[in-house]
């Protein structure tokens, strides 16, 4: 068995693909496909000892730095790579993710939303001692995958943001 979010997500990608044949005339009419209510989401709180075990499986610094911006804002992993220095203010204390760049209204393409988000002192000191070292540009750089040395792979990917609310407060 498969759970309902499984049902749900699969069975919009069918909802999808019938409309886009049926717009393009590949088929007549697009059937019509029941999907059942959307199952709400998993809820997991990172407790602080989880924080603090994918900190110290960051060996590089620049991978510990993006891990303590992932836990302390929430930050989706797009916005954190593309976070530059002009965009933070040690001083008031915030990261701006925002988008510098203008959305372009032809798109269709919908974007997340990004925001100001306040840092905690864990992420300042983090920023602060990043930025004596740092290059003009990007805070944070891709790296590969690194091995799973804190036990914690099932935590790393994007959905960060939910558990990092709960430790950011701390």
């Amino acid at each position: 068995g498969k759970s309902v979010g499984t049902v749900w997500t699969e069975l919009g990608r069918l909802r999808s693909a019938m409309l886009w044949a049926s717009k393009r005339q590949h088929i007549s009419i697009a059937p019509y496909v029941w999907m059942p209510s959307k199952p709400a989401g998993r809820t997991r709180v990172l407790t602080v000892d989880e924080a603090e075990r994918l900190v110290s499986g960051a060996v590089m610094p620049h991978m510990k730095l993006f891990v303590i911006l992932g836990i302390a804002t929430a930050g989706r992993t797009g916005a954190l790579l593309q976070l530059t220095w002009d965009k933070v203010a040690l001083d008031a204390r915030s990261i701006d993710l925002r988008r510098s760049e203008p959305e372009n209204p032809l798109s269709k393409r919908a974007r997340k939303g990004r925001a100001v988000v306040y840092i905690n002192d864990w992420a300042r000191a983090a920023l602060a001692e990043a930025r004596t070292v740092a290059t003009p540009g990007r805070v944070t750089r891709p790296v590969p995958r690194p091995p799973d040395k804190a036990g914690m792979a099932a935590t790393l990917p994007e959905p960060m943001a939910g558990p990092a609310a709960t430790v950011a407060v701390r």
